[in-house]
């Protein structure tokens, strides 16, 4: 499967979806350098606090934008579902929060639950200069391949893009003369970097060119021919 979406909007019911795209907040993990991976890490008391925060700046945000968010995703792990299901009563949105487990972040198998130092440690600084290196093809002992892990986001981007267009005539609302469709998705920051590659249509070897903090707020807008991403990592 490429690398960009491999959905276009042709429906003639709307010229645009927006996605708002939201990495997870705080995690003790997190705060400690911990390899989270596929284990399920619930957010910290601090990073609850900043999801109600965070929320806050979305209901504001989309409320002096005049944006409706039709539908809400996460990724099926607490830390993103959470900081999703914080937003959609903040926002007080009428519908549920969708998991798509698709969007999970990568399985980094032996490494979970490990620090970089406990890594080097435990496996060798040879390896752990190996990987960063050359990060995507280094083989992580029972881990998620690189190329397994943008195979299963592209399928759950996909799901979402082809999912609002067949709502398209329920969910759109009408923006400067543009019939616009406006969602919301949690994920992860592996996740997030997969998607806006994706978007754009870059290679993989610009994944770690693209930075994405805890909280951080990614805006894309897909049009018929062409995706735009408006605000990348950033703070409303």
């Amino acid at each position: 499967m490429s690398t960009r979406y491999s959905y276009c909007w042709r429906s003639k019911y709307i010229k645009m979806l927006r996605i708002i795209l939201i990495r997870h907040c705080e995690t003790e993990w997190a705060v400690e350098g911990r390899y989270q991976g596929n284990i399920d890490v619930p957010l910290s008391p601090l990073g609850r606090k900043n999801a109600k925060l965070l929320a806050d700046k979305i209901k504001t945000y989309t409320i002096n934008h005049n944006y409706r968010i039709s539908k809400i995703y996460s990724g099926c792990l607490s830390r993103a579902y959470q900081t999703a299901e914080i937003i959609s009563k903040s926002i007080n949105f009428k519908g549920h929060v969708e998991k798509i487990c698709e969007l999970n972040e990568r399985n980094f198998g032996d490494w979970e639950g490990l620090t970089y130092s406990e890594i080097s440690s435990k496996y060798g600084k040879s390896k752990t200069d190996k990987y960063l290196n050359n990060p995507l093809n280094f083989s992580i002992p029972n881990a998620e391949s690189f190329e397994d892990f943008k195979e299963r986001v592209s399928e759950g981007i996909n799901f979402i893009l082809n999912e609002n267009n067949d709502k398209v005539k329920d969910n759109a609302s009408n923006y400067n003369n543009t019939i616009v469709n406006t969602i919301l998705v949690v994920a992860h920051g592996g996740t997030n970097r997969l998607i806006i590659c994706m978007a754009l249509n870059l290679s993989q070897e610009n994944f770690f060119r693209l930075k994405q903090d805890l909280g951080c707020i990614n805006i894309i807008e897909n049009y018929e021919n062409l995706s735009v991403v408006v605000l990348m990592n950033g703070k409303i």
